[in-house]
C-alpha cells in the first residue's frame, strides 16, 4: 500500500513570508509525531493534510491522490482530525459520535465499542458532553473522528490542555488507536514523541530538519 502521504516542493507564505518550505516527505504508517519548537510550522504542516490549507507551490499526495484533485469531503472522511482543544457538539457524547455518520447517511457502527477504545465507560453514551471534563470531552472528540472510519487520524497537540493525569490516559489511547490506523501527531513534547510514536519528522523554522524512527530522531534535540 502507498504511504499516506507524500509532500512535494511545497510552500506555504503568511503576509509574503515563507512558514513552510519542504522540498520532499513521505510519511509512513504507523504513529507518525511531527515535532519541533513553538512556530516551527507543525501545524501548518498538518492543516496542509487534511487540505486546511492549500499552499502557494508544491503538491500534497494521499495514497498517491493529489489532494487538489479531491473532494474535499471525500478526503476529510478517509483523514479525520482531532484539534488542540476539543469543541463538543450540543447533545449526548452519543450525538456527538454519531455525528459524521449520521451526515453520510449511515448509523454510527457499534458506539460502546468506539468508546471503549478511547478509554470511556459506555454509560458516558447518554452523558452531557459539555458536562464533561477536559480530558474525557478530547477522547470524546477522539471518538468522534473515529466514527467515521478514517484510514488516517492527525491530531494537533491533543494533550496540550489536559493534566498529567488525562495526558497519560490519551498518550496510551494513540497507541492502541495506531494499531488499527495511521496516526499523525503534531507536538513539541520530546518525551512524549519517543513514547507514542514509530516514527518522528523534526521541524525548525518552517523546514523539515530530520526524520526517523522515534529514537534517532529526538536524541540531542532540546527546546523550551
Amino acid at each position: 500500500m502507498a504511504s499516506p502521504f507524500r509532500v512535494e516542493g511545497v510552500r506555504v507564505e503568511r503576509e509574503g513570508r515563507a512558514i513552510l518550505d519542504v522540498d520532499s516527505l513521505t510519511l509512513p504508517e504507523g504513529v507518525v509525531a511531527i515535532i519541533g519548537p513553538s512556530g516551527a510550522g507543525k501545524s501548518t504542516m498538518l492543516r496542509l493534510l487534511n487540505r486546511l490549507i492549500v499552499p502557494e507551490k508544491g503538491r500534497v499526495f494521499y495514497r498517491d491522490e493529489d489532494l487538489s484533485q479531491m473532494d474535499p469531503r471525500d478526503l476529510r472522511r478517509r483523514v479525520g482530525m482531532v484539534f488542540q482543544v476539543p469543541i463538543m457538539f450540543e447533545g449526548t457524547v452519543l450525538d456527538n459520535i454519531s455525528y459524521g455518520p449520521r451526515l453520510a447517511g449511515v448509523n454510527v457502527d457499534d458506539p460502546e465499542g468506539i468508546l471503549r477504545l478511547v478509554s470511556l465507560p459506555e454509560d458516558h453514551l447518554g452523558r452531557d458532553a459539555s458536562k464533561l471534563s477536559v480530558g474525557e470531552q478530547q477522547r470524546v472528540a477522539i471518538a468522534r473522528a473515529l466514527a467515521n472510519s478514517p484510514e488516517v487520524l492527525l491530531m494537533d497537540e491533543p494533550t496540550s490542555a489536559l493534566d498529567p493525569g488525562s495526558t497519560r490516559r490519551v498518550e496510551q489511547m494513540i497507541k492502541k488507536i495506531g494499531k488499527r490506523v495511521t496516526v499523525i501527531l503534531v507536538s513539541h513534547d520530546l518525551k512524549q514523541a519517543e513514547e507514542v510514536a514509530t516514527h518522528c519528522v523534526v521541524m525548525e523554522c518552517g523546514l523539515v530538519t530530520r526524520q526517523g524512527s522515534a529514537e534517532e530522531a529526538v536524541k540531542g534535540l532540546s527546546w523550551t
